[in-house]
């Protein structure tokens, strides 16, 4: 009899350890699961920390890029803009106007030449939308314009004279013409993209 007890409770004990086992190993097995995923998760959060590093380098350093050729654009674009005032100012017919003194204004509209060849800048340089000729005078007033305007898909080339441009708003931008050294050029936002003035 106690042989038989004691074959009872050994059997009784198998039946709790193998009862137990698979839990154990459930649990090894979770435990496992887990440190790989938190290791998974460390090594994808530092590869991303360090990617983020590198595109917000890359980044800086392709806005740094855009930048210095956005000044190196604008400043041939001004570069521009001088040696093309310098070359109007050279114009035998716009000397000539300059040296007569500028109370003639409306007068200039009707010098064709001096049309023509605000014209002709006007089509070689497509950056431009329009070309005024500001007079000397205590107003700075604008004597002439030519500009770029586009109707119906088609682009022509309009002229203004002093007597049709008043002084509003222009007179502004005379009055700061005015103030021009020789051989100086004024950028304005005033209603056009850029202003070119032979000074």
């Amino acid at each position: 009899m106690p042989l038989r007890f004691h074959l009872a409770a050994n059997s009784s004990a198998n039946r709790v350890q193998r009862w137990l086992w698979p839990t154990v190993g459930r649990k090894a097995i979770f435990l496992a699961t887990l440190a790989t995923a938190l290791a998974a998760t460390v090594t994808a959060v530092s590869v991303w920390q360090v990617l983020s590093r590198d595109l917000i380098a890359r980044e800086d350093e392709r806005l740094a890029i855009a930048a210095f050729a956005a000044g190196r654009r604008f400043d041939t674009f001004t570069r521009s803009i001088r040696q093309d005032a310098t070359l109007l100012a050279a114009v035998p017919a716009i000397r000539a106007f300059n040296s007569s003194g500028h109370d003639a204004g409306p007068a200039l509209a009707g010098r064709t030449g001096i049309v023509d060849i605000l014209k002709a800048m006007l089509d070689a340089k497509q950056s431009y939308q329009q070309i005024s000729f500001f007079g000397a005078d205590a107003e700075g007033r604008e004597l002439l314009r030519v500009r770029r305007e586009f109707t119906g898909g088609m682009e022509r080339l309009i002229v203004t004279s002093a007597a049709d441009l008043g002084f509003q708003p222009y007179d502004v931008v005379g009055h700061l013409a005015l103030k021009l050294k020789q051989g100086e050029n004024l950028l304005s936002p005033v209603n056009f993209s850029s202003v070119l003035i032979c000074a």
